[in-house]
């Protein structure tokens, strides 16, 4: 009877550790299985969320050309961009004839337009509008003349030059923004075929990569002014080219970047709508 007793208890002793034993390989494949189906998941979920990412960044860029234009009517003028250090405030060099810092190119002046959401104060992006991916959205104004005045971003610029007829608007003492499709050694115009608009002004958001990007099309974005964060100094401010095409995942050359411009006809004609003019 102890005999039989002691073989059971052992017997029973080898089912629990069995028991144990498969309960652990039943675990072990059970967290093999969710991670592979969390992993699946999140590489679904990643092209959607870049996607909602990109939407966002479209309508900020909408948004913010809404609040150009209403600073436009405001004040019968465009603002000038912020520069590195400005807490997100207008650079203008010359109030009275309206030029600008940086050749007209810099960050959106988002604390003058009074945007929300801007990144805190002591950030070393403070003041300015941050897009979908963290990064400072960019901003350049033309700094076309009309004898000494900068009309675009001179009080009552825009009013008079529209008073002066189309050739008060148009004729230049400097050169145009420019949109080109692809990539151009020029600073100052597109190849044959290539130019997509002489804009007002222009909104960028570098996209997902933000400044990392090597390659020529992002490169000549944001090769204007001073970089925020680091390094402190890049960029050839006389260089008033952008480029803006789709999204392409090209070796050597990506391009993610988002712009949103507007012509100075559009401009004056939105303006003029008002008692603006």
């Amino acid at each position: 009877m102890k005999h039989h007793f002691f073989r059971d208890r052992a017997s029973a002793a080898a089912s629990s550790a069995r028991q144990r034993g498969f309960s652990l390989i039943e675990i072990a494949l059970v967290l093999v299985i969710v991670g592979l189906a969390l992993g699946g998941i999140v590489s679904a979920l990643g092209p959607q969320l870049q996607q909602r990412q990109y939407i966002a960044a479209q309508e900020q860029l909408k948004t913010v050309a809404d609040a150009l234009y209403g600073f436009a009517v405001l004040n019968g003028r465009l603002p000038c961009a912020a520069g590195a250090g400005n807490n997100g405030l207008e650079n203008q060099t010359n109030a009275a004839t309206g030029q600008c810092a940086n050749n007209g190119q810099g960050y959106l002046p988002a604390a003058t337009l009074g945007l929300p959401g801007l990144a805190p104060s002591g950030a070393p992006t403070s003041g300015l509008l941050i897009d979908s991916w963290g990064n400072p959205v960019r901003y350049a104004v033309s700094q076309q003349q009309r004898g000494l005045d900068y009309v675009l971003t001179k009080t009552d610029g825009v009013k008079e030059a529209k008073a002066a007829g189309t050739a008060g608007v148009t004729a230049l003492n400097n050169t145009l923004l420019r949109v080109c499709s692809v990539w151009v050694a020029s600073t100052s115009a597109c190849g044959a075929g290539q130019e997509l608009a002489q804009p007002a002004f222009v909104v960028l958001s570098t996209g997902n990569n933000g400044r990392s990007a090597g390659g020529n099309d992002e490169t000549k974005n944001v090769n204007k002014v001073a970089g925020l964060p680091a390094p402190p100094a890049v960029g050839v401010p006389l260089d008033v080219v952008y480029v803006s095409h789709a999204r392409s995942e090209v070796v050597g050359n990506p391009f993610d970047d988002l712009l949103y411009w507007q012509s100075v006809s559009s401009l004056v004609n939105r303006m003029c709508s008002t008692p603006t003019c």
